[in-house]
């Protein structure tokens, strides 16, 4: 996966190379689920992320490549570190990229100019597939549950080869998490239930995969529904 992300929606051809800026949003990545984090209580948990998170926003530092620079946090009684933001040369933006706590390097602006997008002439055809995802808590075995419709864009010649790959984006989808409150989430997509043709135009670059409507609806827990202590655990 390239990590640099909008730098080549930028001209700098006449800029000379060793002149070259880019504003830059540095993103962290969030730790990966162990077993260490695991074995934390919830609060616990968020303690460890916090610190993995601004350990990992010094080693960013550390490189020495960003200069003016100011650290990224969430909002709120549980504040972290998520990135940080600054001024880069561009010869060294793959460097930056390129550290193993980088999740990716987001190009705000350059000293040269933002090249005009081309429109192109081929119509792909987009369909819009629908599904219900149930939002699943460790520990959450009764009382409301969150569930989402969502409607998510796919490229395809037929209902059946986007249903295809929903399937597959769905797998990416239930990748279990940590909340803010250091509890396990998952998103469980239940069922793909229909799909239709919404896009055939151009300029539809970058849609497949998107979320194009979404709702959060509650409804009771049952027995059916609870995300249980043997499936967490083959899970993560």
């Amino acid at each position: 996966m390239n990590k640099i992300q909008g730098l080549e929606e930028w001209d700098l051809t006449n800029v000379a190379a060793d002149a070259q800026v880019a504003k830059v949003s540095v993103f962290v990545s969030h730790p990966e689920l162990s077993s260490q984090l695991l074995a934390l209580a919830p609060p616990q948990r968020r303690q460890l992320i916090a610190q993995k998170m601004r350990e990992s926003t010094d080693l960013v530092l550390e490189a020495n490549k960003l200069a003016n620079w100011k650290l990224l946090k969430t909002g709120g009684r549980t504040s972290r570190c998520y990135g940080i933001s600054g001024e880069v040369r561009v010869a060294d933006i793959s460097e930056l990229a390129q550290l193993r706590v980088v999740e990716s390097v987001r190009i705000d602006a350059t000293n040269g100019k933002k090249k005009r997008l081309r429109s192109s002439k081929r119509k792909p055809s987009f369909f819009c597939v629908k599904m219900t995802v149930a939002i699943q808590i460790e520990g959450h075995a009764k009382g409301r549950q969150s569930y989402e419709e969502r409607y998510v864009l796919f490229k395809g010649h037929s209902e059946d080869e986007v249903i295809k790959k929903a399937k597959i984006e769905a797998l990416a989808y239930e990748k279990p998490y940590l909340n803010s409150d250091g509890l396990l989430v998952r998103w469980k997509v239940e069922s793909i239930d229909s799909a239709y043709e919404v896009v055939t135009e151009p300029n539809t670059k970058g849609l497949e995969g998107a979320e194009v409507f979404s709702v959060l609806k509650t409804r009771k827990l049952n027995p059916a529904r609870v995300w249980t202590e043997n499936e967490k655990l083959n899970e993560v």
